[in-house]
């Protein structure tokens, strides 16, 4: 048997395995392309990262909703079991009552809202569509603002004026609600109830979001979700 009859038999079996390998990713670049030709993706807007994210900036804007709204769920099963249950016993300790859970409907999230009258403050429980869980402690005021504490790392976007999220970084719940007591502004607070505590919520994401859709995305802001996405993929989730 000759070497050259062997390399005939040994080549092809070799770039078989080769093309095997490079299949998968060959077919998820392809799936991935034709998915952002539905988006209204060019072969101009793929030439470079930077004009890449200018698009969906574009794209992001274009399908953010008019208004969002929170209705009432029965039961949901929480991913981030442990950080959920640790700010509910934070809520409790403090006198927060339940409200029950609630969706945000175009988007994915879920709620679990509480209010302590007597402090005239919101508290939500909120978990993302991808699964991160974190907890918002708010107020209202008579002028009609709001602010809110969050134990989140800053997302970079600009809130309204009237309507502010204070990222505190991931703290303890304990630690954010004495923060939000503490740091919250000194102009008479608006008295919450359990009737009006989720409108309240709701009026102040939907100032933001209005904002949001006027102002538009930008390529930084594009980056910035990205990373947070992935970063948030690599991290696991508290059970």
């Amino acid at each position: 048997m000759s070497n050259t009859w062997i390399w005939r038999l040994v080549v092809p079996v070799l770039l078989l395995i080769w093309f095997g390998f490079l299949l998968p990713d060959v077919l998820r670049a392809f799936r991935r392309r034709r998915h952002l030709r539905t988006l209204g993706f060019t072969k101009d807007d793929l030439k470079s990262k930077q004009r890449t994210l200018e698009k969906w900036a574009e794209v992001m804007a274009a399908k953010l909703p008019d208004s969002l709204h929170f209705s009432q769920l029965d039961s949901y099963s929480w991913p981030a079991r442990q950080k959920r249950d640790d700010a509910v016993s934070a809520l409790q300790a403090d006198d927060f009552r339940s409200l029950g859970l609630f969706r945000a409907a175009p988007f994915e999230w879920v709620a679990d809202f509480y209010v302590n009258e007597e402090l005239r403050m919101i508290g939500a429980i909120l978990c993302t569509k991808l699964g991160k869980v974190h907890l918002e402690f708010m107020t209202a005021y008579e002028d009609g603002s709001t602010v809110a504490f969050e134990n989140t790392v800053e997302c970079g976007h600009h809130h309204p004026l009237e309507h502010q999220w204070i990222h505190c970084g991931p703290i303890p719940a304990k630690e954010l609600c004495a923060a939000a007591l503490r740091d919250r502004l000194t102009k008479p607070t608006k008295a919450v109830n359990r009737a009006t505590a989720v409108p309240t919520y709701e009026q102040a994401m939907n100032a933001s979001l209005a904002q949001r859709k006027r102002e538009g995305f930008t390529a930084k802001d594009v980056q910035r979700l990205m990373d947070r996405q992935n970063k948030g993929r690599k991290e696991p989730s508290s059970k």
